[in-house]
């Protein structure tokens, strides 16, 4: 005969498994603690900005699954307040040096923090190193503010991908606003 506390501990278990396994990531939605005045405010966050072309792509597991892209150079920007707020200070690179530019998650999830970078798509990137120790032998980036730092290339210019961030930055931006 089955007793009630032994029927109650085995109902709280399979209400504790099944709701697990329900919690399966599908999609995440996230915030910034700074939102961005300007390009220049945005420059001085970063430690390099660049555009490029993203290649080869893959999915790192880690607490959250995070993109990881390849990010060839095409050239590398600068304005004045380049790197002022960035502890490592400015970071150089040349057309042809391959980067890693590291995003919160995967394309197979519903939903992302910030618009993910897209294969053989070109891109004007605001971006400061991630710090990580456990990456392979190139230097990994994050798109400065997540998405605030992320412009695709649309003819001649660059524009926002995510025009609804709450950063008071131009809907769009051409080489000649750099030097």
């Amino acid at each position: 005969m089955l007793n009630i506390r032994g029927l109650v501990g085995l109902s709280l278990g399979v209400t504790v498994a099944v709701s697990l396994s329900a919690c399966a990531m599908t999609g995440m939605v996230g915030s910034r603690h700074t939102l961005y005045e300007s390009v220049d405010d945005l420059s001085a966050a970063s430690s390099a900005i660049v555009v490029g072309t993203v290649g080869a792509q893959r999915v790192v597991e880690a607490d959250m699954p995070n993109t990881v892209s390849d990010f060839t150079v095409v050239k590398a920007l600068a304005l004045d307040s380049l790197g002022n707020d960035v502890t490592s200070g400015r970071s150089s690179f040349t057309p042809g040096q391959v980067l890693e530019i590291r995003q919160l998650g995967s394309s197979g999830m519903s939903s992302t923090p910030a618009p993910l970078l897209q294969k053989d798509g070109t891109y004007l990137l605001f971006i400061t190193p991630t710090m990580l120790t456990d990456t392979s032998d190139r230097r990994q980036f994050y798109i400065t503010g997540g998405n605030a730092g992320l412009f695709k290339e649309d003819g001649k210019v660059f524009v926002r991908v995510a025009v609804d961030s709450g950063d008071s930055l131009p809907a769009q931006l051409s080489l000649s606003d750099f030097k």
